[in-house]
Parts: structure tokens; C-alpha cells; sequence
């Protein structure tokens, strides 16, 4: 897993993508979760986007994991925001404490981002879709 900290290493973002599908073969993959939180906030906007899809595919070490996906929420790549709200709806109720922060991305700008955030609150808080009027896919 070396390979996700080091910039030379032109395969990170394929060693996430495999990371994240670890969790469904039955491998523990909780000490991936450091790295690719480290991943989220370097300066390849390809492996951050992969490393939230990851951790949101392992759903592991949510006290990591959540805070580092929320900080993804002030992005200003609308995919790196999508990507990131979409893995906070994989932790379910584990993630309410990004409630607040998913709560207000039904305000941006991104169309996909505010869909993302209204299927992620249903998920992580379901009492605070209730009364919004808002939309959204279940």
C-alpha cells in the first residue's frame, strides 16, 4: 500500500480503485483508510477522487474517514464534492455527523452534488429530508 504515498508512482489511483473493492472479498482493509485519507487532500485531483470513492466503498473507520470525507465538501471540483457526499450516504448513520455539512450541499450549485446530497441525507439522517421538499433517486 506504499504506493499511494509516493508521487512517483504513476498507478495510485488504479491501487485505490482496488482498495476500495477489497472490503467486498472479505479482506480487512482498515489500515488502507490513512492513506487514503492522506490521498484526499493531495495534489493529484485523480487519486483524491478515487480515494473518496474508496473509502466510501470500504465504509471503515468512520471517526477517520467521515471527518476527512466532510473536509472534501468545501472542494471546488463539483466531482470531488459528488464523490465525496455519495461515500458519506455509504456509512449510513455512521456519518451523522456530517449531517450539517450534507444538509447544506442542498444548496449547491452542482445539480449532481445537491442529488448526491439529498440521497446521502436519507441515508445518514433520514429525519432531515422531512419537510425540505426536496427531491432526489432513492
Amino acid at each position: 500500500m506504499g504506493v499511494l504515498s509516493d508521487p512517483k508512482a504513476t498507478n495510485r489511483s488504479t491501487v485505490a480503485t482496488c482498495i476500495g473493492g477489497m472490503r467486498g472479498i472479505g479482506t480487512n482493509a482498515e489500515q488502507a483508510v490513512p492513506l487514503l485519507v492522506e490521498a484526499l487532500s493531495g495534489k493529484d485531483s485523480r487519486l483524491a477522487t478515487t480515494a473518496a470513492m474508496a473509502l466510501g466503498e470500504l465504509h471503515l473507520d468512520a471517526a477517520v474517514a467521515v471527518p476527512a470525507l466532510t473536509n472534501c465538501l468545501s472542494s471546488s471540483d463539483p466531482r470531488m464534492r459528488s464523490l465525496a457526499v455519495t461515500s458519506l450516504q455509504f456509512f449510513g448513520p455512521e456519518a451523522g455527523s456530517a449531517a450539517p455539512a450534507l444538509a447544506a450541499m442542498l444548496g449547491d450549485p452542482d445539480y449532481w452534488v445537491r442529488l448526491a446530497a439529498t440521497n446521502a441525507l436519507r441515508a445518514v439522517s433520514p429525519g432531515a429530508v422531512q419537510g425540505r421538499g426536496v427531491g432526489g433517486v432513492h
